[in-house]
């Protein structure tokens, strides 16, 4: 296996497990690995400067892309800035802001964490839990925002013989024009610090691994001028990351800039199951979407911040993605369940999902559902939604320009969305709805329970906003 050699000329150097002490009310000890950087060359965030028990860990930045795509002119984000780390307990973060003096407010999200702050001056100080991910964020200013991605261990390869790693050591990486095509039983090892400007592809892989705390960058593929709609073979060339297989194990990269999809994680093996935890997905598109296609897959802990879906369960099933974060800008959904499903593939199942921000006109939850197959046995619980939305769900069965040709409807069936808390109250311009296509393609057997907006339980299908078409069965709002 070739080792590809940093670029920068600099030492190589490996984030070791470090004791350091906390101060005041915060941890006393903990164990932390921070992000090294690239090196001297690499340009660190203007807006953030991170400290993790007071070492400094290096701070990345992304700026939004300068276009003519209508929907990154509205988009109120203009740069995103993120470091992570591994901390095995809870750990003191201090967050200064490079270009204020002073600060009045500001965000610690997600707020089902009752995350605690303090400010002095231009730096906020808490104390981030084990493994989360969080967002920091002025009150009512949202043109620079910070993301801080806490691991609970070093990731790293598991049960992969050393010849078989591709090792990116901390610095620079511009690949080939074409992607690092991978094989079974290989493992691609991105060390803090490393940043890869670059694809991993690879199908048919049994066992492959992409771990580590480094960066995979799609910045330098360019996007092409396509036509809405068009252009899958290319977009599929694009993604950073597009692997398929069995027993695949993704833990822990960013995955940024990419000009179309961001990824593809697909198991074709239900005794095979995908792991993915602790992967973040960074995109300024349309047609960015964060994680796609994820079939016979475990997800844990991941972050996504996306001009499109941010998870995309199209022809999937035997999925579960939980304990994760999303912030959502435009375009997409955040919980997609589908366009063109042609299989049956079932269960998904969405958990423990903090949303921050949404402010597109799609559904939270969202099926638009124009193949033939019959997705069922849906169950999404526990999700919460810090700002407000335009509506909270749309599930339909209609042909759109995304629909397989030359196939019929589908059918949708058995889904259950319960304890949902949106925190702010809805918008009311655009109603939720549950639309079947005909008397023949219906969606049936649908139960919202325990659903609360601004705090107070909802009722009834008119508080939500909900409105049913008559090729609809059995839908029910209970407590």
């Amino acid at each position: 296996m070739k080792r590809l050699i940093p670029l920068l000329g600099i030492p190589v150097i490996t984030a070791s497990m470090i004791l350091f002490a906390g101060c005041g009310k915060y941890s006393q000890a903990a164990n932390v690995a921070i992000d090294p950087g690239p090196g001297d060359d690499f340009p660190a965030s203007r807006h953030f400067a991170i400290k993790v028990n007071g070492e400094p860990s290096f701070v990345y930045q992304n700026f939004k892309r300068t276009t003519a795509e209508k929907y990154l002119k509205v988009i109120k984000m203009d740069s995103m800035s993120w470091t992570s780390f591994v901390a095995d307990q809870s750990t003191e973060v201090e967050v200064t802001f490079l270009e204020e003096e002073s600060l009045d407010s500001v965000v610690v999200r997600p707020l089902s964490l009752g995350i605690e702050h303090e400010i002095v001056g231009n730096t906020i100080t808490f104390e981030i839990p084990v493994g989360r991910k969080v967002t920091i964020e002025k009150e009512d200013d949202l043109k620079h925002v910070c993301f801080i991605f806490a691991h609970p261990e070093e990731p790293q390869p598991v049960g992969i013989e050393p010849e078989n790693i591709i090792t990116f050591e901390r610095g620079i990486h511009r690949l080939d024009p074409d992607p690092l095509y991978i094989k079974g039983n290989q493992a691609v090892h991105l060390k803090p610090g490393a940043w890869i400007e670059g694809r991993i592809h690879g199908e048919d892989l049994d066992g492959a691994q992409i771990v580590g705390r480094g960066t995979l960058s799609a910045t330098h593929v360019s996007r092409l001028d396509l036509k809405f709609g068009e252009g899958y073979a290319e977009k599929r060339l694009s993604r950073p990351l597009n692997v398929a297989g069995r027993n695949i194990r993704v833990h822990g990269p960013v995955i940024v800039d990419a000009p179309f999809w961001s990824t593809r994680i697909e198991s074709d093996d239900p005794n095979g199951l995908n792991q993915v935890s602790h992967t973040s997905v960074l995109g300024w598109y349309v047609n960015s979407d964060g994680f796609q296609d994820m079939t016979h897959t475990r997800a844990t802990d991941l972050f996504t911040c996306v001009n499109d879906d941010s998870f995309i369960l199209n022809n999937t099933g035997n999925c579960v993605v939980e304990r994760s974060v999303v912030w959502g800008q435009l375009a997409g959904a955040p919980l997609r369940l589908g366009w063109n499903g042609i299989e049956d593939l079932r269960p998904i199942i969405y958990r423990d999902i903090d949303i921050l921000h949404f402010e597109g006109k799609a559904g939270v939850i969202s099926l638009k559902h124009g193949g033939p197959s019959h997705v069922k046995d849906i169950l999404i619980e526990n999700i919460r939604i810090e700002n407000t939305v335009h509506r909270l769900v749309e599930l339909e069965i209609k042909k759109h320009l995304w629909a397989p040709k030359g196939t019929g409807f589908g059918q949708v069936s058995n889904i259950i969305i319960k304890d949902i808390n949106v925190h702010k109250p809805l918008k009311t311009e655009i109603p939720s709805h549950i639309n079947g296509a005909n008397e023949d393609h219906v969606i049936r057997d649908v139960t919202l329970q325990n659903i609360s907006v601004a705090g107070e339980p909802v009722d009834d299908f008119e508080d939500l906003n909900l409105r049913l078409n008559e090729f609809t069965e059995n839908i029910h709002l209970k407590p």
